[in-house]
Protein backbone atom coordinates (compact mmCIF):
# COMPACT_ATOMS: atom_id res chain seq x y z
CA UNK A 1 0.00 0.00 0.00
CA UNK A 2 1.02 3.12 -1.08
CA UNK A 3 1.83 6.65 0.85
CA UNK A 4 1.56 9.89 -0.36
CA UNK A 5 -0.95 12.25 -2.73
CA UNK A 6 -1.60 9.35 -4.90
CA UNK A 7 -3.20 6.73 -2.65
CA UNK A 8 -2.97 3.06 -4.62
CA UNK A 9 -2.39 -0.61 -3.84
CA UNK A 10 -0.45 -3.17 -5.42
CA UNK A 11 0.71 -6.66 -6.17
CA UNK A 12 2.83 -9.07 -7.99
CA UNK A 13 2.26 -12.43 -8.95
CA UNK A 14 4.07 -15.09 -10.72
CA UNK A 15 3.81 -17.02 -13.47
CA UNK A 16 4.85 -19.22 -16.10
CA UNK A 17 7.57 -17.85 -18.52
CA UNK A 18 9.05 -18.47 -22.13
CA UNK A 19 12.18 -20.19 -21.39
CA UNK A 20 13.92 -20.02 -18.59
CA UNK A 21 11.97 -17.05 -17.36
CA UNK A 22 8.99 -16.32 -15.62
CA UNK A 23 6.49 -13.80 -15.75
CA UNK A 24 5.58 -10.94 -13.04
CA UNK A 25 2.11 -9.94 -12.86
CA UNK A 26 1.62 -5.99 -11.49
CA UNK A 27 -1.73 -5.44 -10.66
CA UNK A 28 -2.18 -2.07 -9.27
CA UNK A 29 -5.96 -0.48 -8.17
CA UNK A 30 -6.56 3.61 -7.40
CA UNK A 31 -9.51 4.99 -6.67
CA UNK A 32 -11.45 7.77 -8.97
CA UNK A 33 -10.90 10.44 -5.86
CA UNK A 34 -7.19 9.86 -5.85
CA UNK A 35 -6.61 11.38 -8.75
CA UNK A 36 -7.37 14.80 -10.18
CA UNK A 37 -10.37 14.95 -13.50
CA UNK A 38 -10.28 17.96 -15.74
CA UNK A 39 -13.31 18.66 -17.90
CA UNK A 40 -13.01 17.76 -21.65
CA UNK A 41 -14.52 19.31 -24.82
CA UNK A 42 -17.07 16.75 -24.83
CA UNK A 43 -18.34 17.45 -21.35
CA UNK A 44 -16.58 14.07 -19.51
CA UNK A 45 -14.33 14.27 -17.36
CA UNK A 46 -11.02 12.64 -18.02
CA UNK A 47 -7.97 11.78 -15.12
CA UNK A 48 -4.46 11.08 -16.70
CA UNK A 49 -1.59 9.01 -14.62
CA UNK A 50 1.65 7.44 -15.24
CA UNK A 51 3.25 3.91 -13.80
CA UNK A 52 6.59 3.78 -13.75
CA UNK A 53 7.90 0.12 -12.32
CA UNK A 54 11.59 0.41 -11.62
CA UNK A 55 13.82 -2.93 -10.79
CA UNK A 56 17.05 -3.31 -9.64
CA UNK A 57 18.24 -7.11 -9.83
CA UNK A 58 20.67 -8.25 -7.32
CA UNK A 59 23.99 -9.54 -8.71
CA UNK A 60 25.61 -6.01 -10.63
CA UNK A 61 23.31 -6.37 -13.60
CA UNK A 62 21.70 -3.43 -14.73
CA UNK A 63 18.28 -1.62 -13.42
CA UNK A 64 15.37 -1.97 -15.44
CA UNK A 65 12.51 0.98 -15.61
CA UNK A 66 9.52 0.38 -17.36
CA UNK A 67 6.61 3.44 -17.75
CA UNK A 68 3.02 3.25 -19.07
CA UNK A 69 0.61 6.40 -19.53
CA UNK A 70 -2.57 5.72 -18.51
CA UNK A 71 -6.11 7.58 -18.76
CA UNK A 72 -9.75 7.27 -17.37
CA UNK A 73 -12.92 8.64 -18.43
CA UNK A 74 -15.81 8.99 -16.66
CA UNK A 75 -19.43 10.91 -18.01
CA UNK A 76 -20.37 12.65 -14.39
CA UNK A 77 -18.73 14.61 -11.58
CA UNK A 78 -19.98 12.66 -9.13
CA UNK A 79 -18.37 9.57 -10.60
CA UNK A 80 -14.65 11.17 -9.82
CA UNK A 81 -15.70 11.53 -6.49
CA UNK A 82 -15.45 7.53 -5.87
CA UNK A 83 -13.65 6.03 -3.23
CA UNK A 84 -13.04 1.84 -3.12
CA UNK A 85 -10.97 -0.06 -6.32
CA UNK A 86 -12.45 1.80 -9.26
CA UNK A 87 -9.68 1.69 -11.50
CA UNK A 88 -7.36 -1.03 -12.17
CA UNK A 89 -4.08 -1.26 -14.23
CA UNK A 90 -2.09 -4.59 -14.77
CA UNK A 91 0.45 -5.16 -16.69
CA UNK A 92 3.55 -8.46 -16.73
CA UNK A 93 7.20 -8.26 -16.94
CA UNK A 94 9.51 -11.16 -18.50
CA UNK A 95 11.87 -11.60 -15.75
CA UNK A 96 14.76 -13.73 -14.93
CA UNK A 97 14.54 -15.82 -11.70
CA UNK A 98 16.79 -13.69 -8.73
CA UNK A 99 15.91 -11.19 -6.28
CA UNK A 100 14.85 -7.78 -7.22
CA UNK A 101 14.21 -4.65 -5.68
CA UNK A 102 11.17 -3.22 -6.99
CA UNK A 103 10.12 0.53 -6.93
CA UNK A 104 6.24 1.48 -7.88
CA UNK A 105 5.58 4.68 -8.32
CA UNK A 106 1.98 6.69 -9.56
CA UNK A 107 1.91 10.45 -10.81
CA UNK A 108 -1.10 11.76 -11.46
CA UNK A 109 -0.54 13.78 -14.18
CA UNK A 110 -2.98 16.60 -13.71
CA UNK A 111 -1.72 17.95 -10.63
CA UNK A 112 1.61 16.74 -10.74
CA UNK A 113 2.02 14.66 -7.76
CA UNK A 114 2.27 10.77 -6.96
CA UNK A 115 3.07 8.09 -4.74
CA UNK A 116 5.86 5.37 -4.69
CA UNK A 117 5.83 1.75 -2.88
CA UNK A 118 9.22 -0.07 -2.69
CA UNK A 119 9.78 -3.81 -1.90
CA UNK A 120 12.16 -6.76 -2.58
CA UNK A 121 10.96 -9.56 -6.06
CA UNK A 122 11.85 -13.02 -5.17
CA UNK A 123 11.22 -14.16 -8.91
CA UNK A 124 10.91 -17.88 -8.60
CA UNK A 125 11.75 -20.52 -11.07
CA UNK A 126 8.78 -21.95 -12.76
CA UNK A 127 10.97 -24.39 -15.59
CA UNK A 128 9.13 -26.45 -18.70
CA UNK A 129 10.55 -29.08 -17.76
CA UNK A 130 8.55 -30.51 -15.29
CA UNK A 131 4.62 -30.14 -13.81
CA UNK A 132 4.79 -26.52 -12.03
CA UNK A 133 1.50 -24.80 -10.87
CA UNK A 134 1.77 -20.82 -10.41
CA UNK A 135 0.35 -19.14 -7.67
CA UNK A 136 -2.98 -18.01 -7.69
CA UNK A 137 -4.15 -14.53 -9.34
CA UNK A 138 -7.05 -13.42 -7.20
CA UNK A 139 -9.31 -12.10 -9.73
CA UNK A 140 -12.66 -9.49 -9.70
CA UNK A 141 -15.23 -9.57 -11.80
CA UNK A 142 -15.20 -5.98 -13.78
CA UNK A 143 -18.60 -4.52 -15.28
CA UNK A 144 -17.43 -1.91 -17.40
CA UNK A 145 -19.79 1.32 -17.64
CA UNK A 146 -20.52 0.24 -21.84
CA UNK A 147 -21.06 -3.69 -21.68
CA UNK A 148 -20.17 -6.92 -21.28
CA UNK A 149 -17.87 -8.02 -18.45
CA UNK A 150 -14.21 -8.74 -17.97
CA UNK A 151 -11.87 -10.06 -15.31
CA UNK A 152 -8.86 -7.83 -13.51
CA UNK A 153 -6.78 -8.65 -11.02
CA UNK A 154 -7.76 -8.02 -7.40
CA UNK A 155 -4.36 -6.60 -5.75
CA UNK A 156 -6.15 -5.66 -2.15
CA UNK A 157 -7.85 -9.19 -1.81
CA UNK A 158 -9.89 -6.95 0.31
CA UNK A 159 -13.55 -7.44 0.26
CA UNK A 160 -16.28 -5.04 1.41
CA UNK A 161 -18.54 -8.25 2.73
CA UNK A 162 -18.83 -11.99 2.32
CA UNK A 163 -18.03 -13.11 -1.20
CA UNK A 164 -20.60 -15.04 -3.18
CA UNK A 165 -17.49 -16.70 -4.71
CA UNK A 166 -13.94 -15.96 -5.04
CA UNK A 167 -12.90 -16.28 -8.79
CA UNK A 168 -8.60 -16.99 -9.25
CA UNK A 169 -6.54 -18.05 -12.13
CA UNK A 170 -3.20 -20.19 -12.22
CA UNK A 171 -1.39 -21.33 -14.74
CA UNK A 172 0.20 -25.18 -15.06
CA UNK A 173 3.55 -25.55 -17.16
CA UNK A 174 5.18 -28.78 -18.65
CA UNK A 175 1.92 -31.36 -18.04
CA UNK A 176 3.16 -34.53 -19.74
CA UNK A 177 0.04 -35.72 -21.81
CA UNK A 178 1.72 -39.57 -20.90
CA UNK A 179 0.85 -38.77 -17.16
CA UNK A 180 -2.59 -36.85 -18.30
CA UNK A 181 -5.14 -36.37 -17.10
CA UNK A 182 -4.59 -33.91 -14.12
CA UNK A 183 -6.93 -33.40 -11.21
CA UNK A 184 -6.91 -29.45 -9.83
CA UNK A 185 -8.28 -29.28 -6.72
CA UNK A 186 -8.27 -26.05 -4.37
CA UNK A 187 -9.85 -25.13 -1.16
CA UNK A 188 -10.20 -22.02 1.13
CA UNK A 189 -8.88 -22.48 4.48
CA UNK A 190 -8.25 -20.05 7.46
CA UNK A 191 -4.68 -18.91 7.85
CA UNK A 192 -2.19 -19.89 10.27
CA UNK A 193 -5.31 -22.96 11.51
CA UNK A 194 -5.01 -26.51 11.10
CA UNK A 195 -8.67 -26.54 10.23
CA UNK A 196 -11.41 -28.05 7.69
CA UNK A 197 -11.69 -25.86 4.27
CA UNK A 198 -14.26 -23.38 4.18
CA UNK A 199 -16.76 -24.11 1.65
CA UNK A 200 -16.67 -26.68 -0.77
CA UNK A 201 -13.38 -27.86 -2.00
CA UNK A 202 -13.38 -27.47 -5.75
CA UNK A 203 -12.06 -30.31 -8.43
CA UNK A 204 -11.71 -29.84 -12.25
Amino acid sequence: RATGDVHFVADVWYLPGPADSTRALIGISISNAALQFVRTADGRWQAAYDVIASLDPDGGSEPVEKSWQQSVSVDTFDETLLTGETIVFQTDLTLLPGQYDLELTVRDRNADHGSEVSGTLGVPSLPDARLALSEPVLLRLYRPADDGTEYVVHPSHYYPSTPERIDFLAEASGASTSAAPYTLRVSLVPEGEDTEPVGPTYTD
